[in-house]
């Protein structure tokens, strides 16, 4: 199994090989002795065997003619003989859009067809349900993007020789890779960490296997009960908002200490003019008028004032808990 990114779908040729010029030649050699022979023959049996020729180099033509789609899903072929995959040189030969070739006895040379784009398999249905690690029974479908390995043709046939065929081989491969994942995981999390999950399968189910394709995606779908997924990505979503609150007060604390020691530096300059009574004094009416204050009350200060200036409702006290604000009304009826 190779894993690759998204390309473009290889183009082969239709006569860059020995096996479908050489009947291209052969067609087109019989068909002009014949009509030679029509032409020159002054004998009715030299008449006959030019007619012979001219017919049988265009029933080769007609029925030999083999089509591969040029359209979505493009086609190949790999040419066979009598079922079995010719090789030249030790390499496939495979050919692409109309070709002449000879697929009737005696000769039975054909090609084996697959598709050369990307190609998509979904796994579904109702056995598709996996329980999470809080029990919550999530639905989850299975996307798989993948195009034949051109370079694994024989792999990919003895596989099954087509996308389907060899999907359904990893149904089961597939639900129990899934299970061992999906019972560690919160259904929450099964919603909002997809990416990792599908990364997970991709190498888990087809790591080291060869099959004749080329993986490029594979992707979870998942469901999660009706309701639940809405209440679930509120919490997440009211989670997040406590994370950036909590930031947000680690800043106001930074704000908060540079006022503290601005105020204690003001207090400490105030005190060099004043005699020791005056000092002692000064230092009570600190403790009973509170003067400098805690932390704390400075960060609610900083808050208070954002919170206003944002013209929103909640704000964040000290210890980082969020507890409301009551912001003036401006305007309005009294």
């Amino acid at each position: 199994m190779k894993k690759g990114k998204k390309t473009e779908a290889i183009q082969p040729g239709q006569f860059d090989n020995p096996i479908t010029l050489t009947i291209l030649l052969v067609i087109i050699g019989l068909g002009l002795v014949g009509l030679w022979k029509c032409y020159s023959s002054e004998t009715w049996s030299g008449l006959f065997w030019g007619i012979v020729c001219v017919t049988t180099s265009g029933m080769l033509w007609v029925f030999g003619l083999v089509e591969h789609s040029p359209k979505q899903p493009i086609e190949g072929g790999m040419i066979t003989i009598w079922d079995r995959p010719f090789l030249l040189f030790g390499n496939y030969i495979v050919v692409g859009g109309k070709v002449p070739l000879l697929p009737f006895f005696p000769f039975f040379i054909d090609t084996m067809k697959f598709a050369l784009d990307d190609q998509n398999y979904l796994f579904e249905g109702d056995d598709f349900f996996f329980q999470t690690k809080d029990n919550v029974s999530v639905k989850i479908n299975i996307s798989v993007t993948a195009m034949a390995d051109i370079d694994d043709l024989l792999d990919y046939r003895q596989s099954g020789a087509s996308m389907e065929a060899i999907m359904d081989q990893f149904r089961e491969i597939f639900f129990s890779k899934t299970q061992t994942i999906v019972k560690g995981m919160d259904a929450i999390q099964v919603k909002t960490e997809g990416e990792k999950v599908s990364k997970r399968l991709l190498t888990d189910v087809f790591e080291g296997k060869s099959i004749g394709l080329t993986i490029k995606r594979v992707q979870i779908i998942p469901f999660l009960p009706k309701g639940l997924e809405e209440k679930m990505l509120r919490v997440l979503e009211e989670t997040y908002q406590r994370i950036s609150e909590t930031k947000d007060y680690g800043t106001l604390t930074i704000g908060a200490q540079a006022m503290q020691i601005a105020a204690a530096k003001q207090f400490i300059l105030n005190m060099d003019t004043l005699s020791p009574e005056e000092r002692a004094q000064a230092i009570l009416n600190l403790l009973n008028e509170k003067k400098i204050l805690t932390l704390d009350e400075y960060t609610e200060r900083i808050m208070s004032a954002k919170v206003i200036e944002q013209g929103n409702t909640t704000g964040i006290q000290g210890g980082g808990k969020v507890t409301p604000v009551v912001v003036p009304a401006t305007g309005g009826n009294k």
